[in-house]
């Protein structure tokens, strides 16, 4: 009996700390537009406009990655890296300027959208921090890109393909979790995905304003992107991971709720069948008493 209790005071514990978790999360994270849904996820027409609004955003950003692989940028890798010693394959002029920069800023300015839904909001995200995110691409497309002198140098077109890449896989995530409620498989793929292609797109909007700041001589543009693009990632990185430990602890929380639960049926069980045995031979004893007492 006392490992039994034992057992529901720990499952009890649990319990409480998952729902201290899931209610942090709900207060915390955005609904879906933004980051995670709420477990029952929005629903009538708030649920069909996010719908609309991240299916619209992913087929924007697939577009720009199609161009991309249409241009055969992902098999020329291991020769621009190798044999002609650039650290990412460069597109053509033509190519860069007639059909990735008008499917490129479609995808900028259609970012803006997040900003909308938070506002109004349909999602959980931080009004600032989500300007400051599309703001910041917005404006190294529209001020840095059309300094180089190639529109197709390996740093812009390192920074869209990672770009594209990671905003075409986050919202096919928010799609599949609004498709799915409750899902996890859509919040594993961004989780992994997002903490490696927001770094590495970071990384290339320095790397394209240190391309321009090289071109011209003029270094101060350097400085002014190494002092303020980490002043930027910093909050952004941040939250992300944030998200992704609640995300973690919870599953790790589901997890030992799960074996707790197996262990206290086991238990239970183990117990019951004692009890039951012990009756028997109960029986069985008292039995045998009687007919020694007949005997006699």
């Amino acid at each position: 009996v006392l490992p039994t209790k034992m057992q529901e005071q720990r499952q009890a514990q649990l319990d409480r700390q998952r729902q201290r978790m899931n209610q942090q999360q709900q207060d915390n994270e955005p609904t879906t537009g933004g980051s995670s849904a709420a477990p029952q996820g929005p629903k009538g027409m708030e649920r069909s406009y996010l719908l609309f609004s991240n299916v619209t955003l992913m087929v924007a950003w697939a577009r720009v990655l199609r161009v991309i692989y249409r241009a055969g940028i992902f098999g020329r890798i291991t020769t621009a890296v190798f044999e002609q010693q650039q650290l990412f394959p460069t597109l053509t002029n033509a190519t860069c300027s007639r059909d990735v920069t008008p499917a490129l800023n479609l995808a900028l300015a259609l970012s803006f959208m997040e900003v909308f839904n938070a506002a109004a909001g349909l999602t959980r995200s931080k009004v600032p921090l989500v300007m400051l995110f599309c703001s910041v691409r917005a404006v190294t497309e529209a001020v840095v890109a059309p300094r180089l002198a190639h529109c197709g140098a390996s740093s812009h077109t390192f920074t869209v393909t990672v770009w594209s890449l990671g905003e075409t896989i986050r919202f096919g995530c928010f799609v599949l979790d609004l498709l799915v409620p409750g899902g996890r498989l859509a919040k594993t793929i961004r989780y992994t995905a997002g903490p490696l292609l927001f770094p590495l797109g970071a990384l290339g909007e320095v790397w394209m304003v240190a391309t321009y700041a090289q071109q011209e001589q003029q270094w101060w543009w350097l400085v002014a992107a190494a002092i303020l693009w980490p002043m930027g990632i910093y909050p952004l990185m941040t939250q992300l991971l944030r998200q992704r430990n609640k995300f973690l602890a919870r599953d790790t929380a589901e997890a030992a709720t799960t074996t707790t639960t197996t262990t206290t049926t086991t238990t239970t069980t183990t117990t019951t069948a004692a009890t039951t045995v012990d009756k028997t031979n109960h029986k069985v004893k008292t039995t045998a008493t009687g007919a020694k007492i007949k005997a006699v």
